[in-house]
């Protein structure tokens, strides 16, 4: 998922000043052309190292005018909404990509609902979400955050044994990781959540 920090904080100067240069050259060049698929996909990648939410939004919003089944312009879409914290237009968003009935990036597209309608306190219909995201994983990496998720839902739906499954699986699964070349370095901050949340249920 996108990153949420101040990007201008963490590039030197004059990394800095490639982004924007590049930034504004291939913004200029899509909107010329908002149709190609090639310059979209470029602006995406400035707009995400200098995390432009409102330009990612804009610039999907734009292309999909002119190729409305094109998925990852959908994804991206949501991924810029999701940074801005639109939640309540994330989970449009998502259902409206859903409804084209691609099996193109449902993992991910799940994984946002569920983010949005965990923020919203929708708590059943985000583990639905979240559910389906581990019904639809592409890959065999484990995914210890997700699973510290629905543990915080099932503790506000009052399961806490349910809740202490999952969490005893985000530990697993990230002993799991530990061990992937893929996955070698583990979100610290999943981790003291995951401890965290186990003392509520001992």
């Amino acid at each position: 998922m996108a990153p949420d920090f101040n990007v201008e904080k963490i590039l030197m100067p004059e990394a800095l000043h490639k982004a924007k240069e590049d930034f504004a050259r291939v913004q200029k060049e899509f909107e010329a052309d908002p149709s190609n698929e090639e310059k979209f996909s470029d602006l995406f990648d400035c707009c995400q190292h200098l995390n432009n939410y409102e330009v990612m939004r804009d610039a999907s919003d734009k292309i999909l005018k002119f190729k409305p089944g094109l998925i990852y312009a959908h994804v991206f879409l949501i991924i810029a909404l999701n940074g801005l914290k639109h939640h309540e237009e994330v989970v449009d968003a998502c259902q409206r990509v859903l409804a084209l009935n691609s099996d193109e990036s449902r993992e991910t597209i799940y994984q946002y609902l569920g983010d949005s309608l965990l923020e919203l306190k929708k708590f059943q219909e985000a583990l639905g979400a979240y559910e389906k995201t581990i019904i639809f994983k592409t890959d065999e990496i484990s995914d210890p955050d997700l699973f510290e998720k629905m543990a915080e839902i099932l503790f506000n739906l009052n399961r806490n044994e349910d809740a202490h499954k999952y969490l005893e699986r985000a530990n697993r699964a990230m002993q799991e990781n530990a061990k992937n070349p893929k996955r070698r370095l583990l979100d610290e901050e999943i981790r003291k959540a995951i401890q965290k949340n186990l003392k509520k249920v001992q």
